[in-house]
């Protein structure tokens, strides 16, 4: 039996004894060593570069000084003459930028510093007539009073229509300093380069000072000479018509002072004689401010 089944099994390995099948194939195996070389490689090869240990890395980084090339002297120089070109250049961008400001600053303060003249050299044209006016009639209403008659009620008439036109108000320049202001507080004289107009700025900024200081005295004077006149004058005449009381219905001969007390009139014509001095430097100092701003435009 034994010998049978080896007959079978001989029979089986002969050739054409084969089932109908192809021939499988294997890919050659690799050998056990060469692939658990391949791996460890790699994996050590990451876990050098993940903890920077790559030795191309370690290369570069154990590279000392002496492996870089060496600068010269002229790349030092020349770096450090490009900073200096680039900080100097940037300083005069700077400068001519604020130049360009200032310049259009210093248009636009001398513009409306002109304007700010023009209109002053107008306020004291017409200040300058009606002080003329109060100058003079204030001179006439002490004539008329050192003249004054209780037995002539034309003189007494003439006195209420000086006093009325003339010996109650004052007449001031109300100077305007819109751009002195700025140019004085907010520090932008520096602005006015010429050195010739920022000199007759300031000449004319004292002028107005003066003037305003003596318009100041006008107004006082003023005042306390017509504080004194209620002393004199009974303005129940008055009351119909305060501009001209010769338009008044009440004839002239209806006119009466308060006093006939001289005394009281010679120091009421002082009084008035103190204010037409002080009206007399005024229009002084308002001619010579409006020379000095005529003279400032001209720049």
């Amino acid at each position: 039996m034994a010998i049978y089944m080896d007959l079978q099994n001989e029979n089986s390995h002969q050739p054409g004894n084969e089932p109908n099948s192809l021939p499988v194939t294997s890919p050659p195996a690799l050998s056990p060593v060469a692939n658990e070389d391949s791996g460890s490689a790699s994996a050590v090869t990451q876990a050098a570069q993940l903890a920077g240990l790559h030795p191309s890395v370690k290369q570069q980084e154990n590279r000392g000084p002496e492996n870089y090339p060496r600068k010269r002297w002229r790349d030092y120089l020349f770096e450090f003459f490009m900073l200096f070109l680039a900080i100097t250049l940037g300083f005069f961008v700077e400068n001519k930028r604020e130049d360009i400001s200032d310049n259009r600053k210093e248009k636009n303060y001398i513009r409306s510093l002109v304007e700010d003249l023009r209109s002053d050299t107008l306020k004291v044209d017409s200040m300058m007539k009606y002080n003329a006016m109060v100058y003079y009639g204030l001179d006439s209403l002490i004539n008329s009073i050192y003249q004054y008659s209780p037995y002539d009620p034309a003189s007494v008439a003439r006195i209420y229509h000086l006093y009325t036109a003339y010996a109650r108000n004052y007449y001031n320049v109300n100077f305007t300093d819109r751009t002195m202001s700025q140019l004085k507080f907010a520090g932008n004289m520096r602005l006015i380069r010429s050195q010739s107009t920022s000199d007759s700025i300031i000449n004319y900024e004292e002028m107005v000072k003066l003037s305003t200081s003596q318009g100041n005295q006008n107004k006082d004077k003023c005042d306390k000479a017509l504080e004194y006149s209620t002393t004199i004058f009974d303005y129940r005449y008055l009351r119909a018509d305060p501009a001209n009381p010769y338009n008044a219905m009440q004839p002239a001969a209806y006119f009466k002072l308060l006093t006939e007390d001289p005394v009281v009139f010679s120091h009421y014509a002082n009084l008035l004689e103190l204010w037409r001095g002080v009206i007399w430097v005024y229009m002084s100092d308002l001619y010579w401010t409006k020379i000095r701003a005529l003279n400032l435009i001209g720049f």
